[in-house]
């Protein structure tokens, strides 16, 4: 008597779970509010980063299948702005722009790999040591804009394909980001969170 092995599934879904950190962009080390900041404070890194959970279910073979499923968090800046991508506001084709960034703060200790659609514009994320946020010990993982910034009038716009997957299985997981660019030589910076995802 023969018997049928199913064949491994694998079944993606984004959870509902999700954070879109934008515009507001305020001094350096203040945390941001969920409203947008005043027009003085217009210049800085905006736009759209989406922190989420993707589970991935792989069923095994054998007399009785089963489900495995893992949850990897996922970092995804892609988009077409206005709605959706990376830009620095306020800007003319004289403004100097420098050094941006992203510093994610999490209370899960994992290791970051680019995601198909990736460009290569920001560097994979890689973890810088460990902070307390909140009275929350956290991971700190920082990705650098690696390619240089023409300005351009009113708007410039970054590379925003910036798509990283966790390679390690995690629940639940408190997230905070902090943006970063050098204006003319100074620094401005905002931070949002934190948001749970998972």
């Amino acid at each position: 008597m023969s018997s049928t092995t199913p064949t491994p599934e694998l079944h993606r879904r984004a959870l509902l779970t999700a954070a879109a950190w934008s515009a507001p962009v305020i001094a350096v080390a203040v945390a941001a509010p969920l409203a947008a900041a005043s027009q003085e404070l217009e210049k800085g890194l905006q736009g759209w980063v989406a922190m989420t959970t993707t589970q991935t279910t792989q069923w095994t073979q054998g007399f009785a299948p089963r489900p495995i499923t893992t949850n990897h968090l996922t970092i995804d800046g892609s988009g077409t702005p206005p709605e959706r991508g990376l830009w620095v506001t306020g800007t003319s084709t004289r403004t100097k722009l420098a050094n941006a960034s992203i510093t994610f703060y999490s209370d899960a200790n994992v290791t970051w790999t680019p995601m198909r659609g990736n460009s290569g514009a920001w560097s994979t994320p890689t973890r810088t040591g460990t902070t307390r946020i909140d009275g929350v010990t956290c991971s700190v993982y920082v990705t650098t804009y690696q390619r240089p910034i023409t300005a351009t009038s009113t708007q410039t716009n970054l590379d925003n394909q910036l798509m990283f997957r966790a390679v390690e299985n995690t629940g639940r997981a408190r997230v905070w980001a902090r943006r970063s660019i050098t204006v003319d030589g100074q620094e401005v910076a905002f931070t949002r969170g934190p948001i749970t995802v998972g």
